[in-house]
């Protein structure tokens, strides 16, 4: 019956260096620690019958929890109300004893994943099959919802990738069918397209942006004529500045389809930046065809932090990492010895932060991160400035193997 309810509801990086004068060779060494030598709390627990510090009958998705350095966090989840499941959002600020639904979709609609600036401010959209349908802002101070981009149907009809900054600029990516892609970002009171497939010359294909701090954002494009969208063209890992409309972007990296004597194959899709604009992360495939994660310091130096079959990573899985201002990453990986973990990189060495198989403290007693089927963690995790991970779990309790359904967990990993 479990098992049916859950099928129900998931249906419904510069320059190119040509002798690579800023590449840092070394990956980073693995420092070993006994599990659950970094304090981590249960925050909340969804499930189908009984959830904890959260509605019941509920299950959290395969996304990410959107948090900043106060404690506020946010993601969607689909919940059962009024004998339909629907898409909600889930709020919980730092001078909040509980947390909150903003909003519910509709049954024909579901909501994206949010972002979240260091005010507490969040943007979040709910689209359908006809597309987005709207797109929101809660506001932490004035604890209320608005709809600024209402009287831009048009655009956000096919948009995507909303994200907000501590000035409260909104970055997204709109896909018109006839127009290809372009890039928006609202300000104050106006909205501005800052880059467009279809005007500049020798682009294809935009892939989702990623917003830097206040001073613009990363993007990786493919090269190309209209309509040559096909994994053969040649990539780029580009940056674009919001000082000046007709400022020119910054070519961070290109895959080997341009440069042969780049390092890269080919690029994930997604990036990372820290909120301060300082660095940047991504994964991408070597010219070995392993995966590989780069941290680089814009402008500056990048380094290859982390590579499959290198200091006990055996892969590095397909979900976007998260850096902060630090310079420290994490992400998702399998070890090994055949185990999910998270890993944390820092400056001068790599730690596991949680693991599958992982005992560890819930509302019930004590209960292990496992996984009868499938991943035993669910989606991306994220870092803040304090060091501090949100990352979500399948757990059982261990006396009588109860399965407790989803929890999500705050790590905090170390400070060096």
């Amino acid at each position: 019956m479990r098992r049916l309810f859950l099928k129900k509801i998931f249906f419904i990086l510069g320059f190119t260096f040509l002798v690579f004068p800023f590449w840092g060779s070394s990956t980073l060494p693995l420092v070993k620690k006994g599990e659950g030598h970094f304090p981590t709390s249960l925050l909340l627990r969804a499930d189908l019958h009984k959830g904890f510090q959260f509605p019941n009958m509920s299950t959290m998705r395969n996304s990410h929890t959107a948090q900043n350095d106060s404690g506020d966090y946010a993601f969607s989840f689909m919940t059962f109300i009024k004998g339909k499941w629907l898409s909600a959002l889930w709020y919980k600020g730092s001078d909040q004893k509980k947390g909150m639904i903003l909003y519910t979709a509709t049954e024909d609609t579901i909501l994206s994943d949010p972002s979240i600036n260091q005010k507490g401010d969040v943007v979040f959209s709910e689209f359908g099959l006809s597309g987005t349908k709207n797109v929101f802002v809660y506001s932490k101070k004035t604890k209320s919802l608005s709809r600024p981009l209402k009287n831009y149907v048009d655009i956000i009809q096919r948009g995507s990738h909303f994200q907000i900054n501590d000035e409260g600029f909104i970055l997204f990516r709109s896909n018109k069918s006839n127009d290809g892609q372009s890039i928006y970002c609202l300000g104050e009171d106006h909205l501005i397209e800052k880059l467009s497939q279809r005007k500049e010359q020798g682009l294809s294909y935009l892939f989702g942006p990623k917003l830097v701090g206040v001073k613009g954002f990363l993007v990786k494009v493919r090269e190309g004529g209209p309509g040559e969208w096909e994994e053969k063209r040649p990539d780029s890992l580009r940056f674009y500045s919001f000082e000046g409309i007709d400022k020119g972007p910054l070519v961070l990296h290109k895959d080997t389809d341009i440069d042969s004597a780049s390092l890269f194959k080919r690029f994930d899709n997604s990036m990372a930046a820290s909120s301060d604009g300082q660095w940047m992360a991504f994964i991408a495939y070597l010219k070995d065809g392993k995966r590989a994660l780069v941290r680089q310091k814009f402008e500056g130096t990048f380094t290859i932090i982390s590579k499959e079959g290198a200091h006990g990573v055996k892969k590095i899985e397909f979900f976007s990492p998260s850096i902060n201002d630090l310079g420290h990453v994490v992400f998702r990986g399998i070890g090994d010895n055949g185990k999910r973990h998270i890993y944390l990189a820092g400056t001068n060495s790599m730690r596991i932060l949680l693991s599958e198989n992982q005992k560890i403290s819930l509302d019930q007693g004590e209960g292990v991160i496992f996984a009868p089927e499938g991943p035993s963690f669910g989606g991306q995790a994220t870092l803040n400035n304090k060091n501090q991970v949100l990352v979500r779990g399948r757990v059982f309790k261990i006396k009588g193997q109860v399965d407790l359904g989803q929890a999500l967990f705050r790590v905090q990993g170390p400070k060096d």
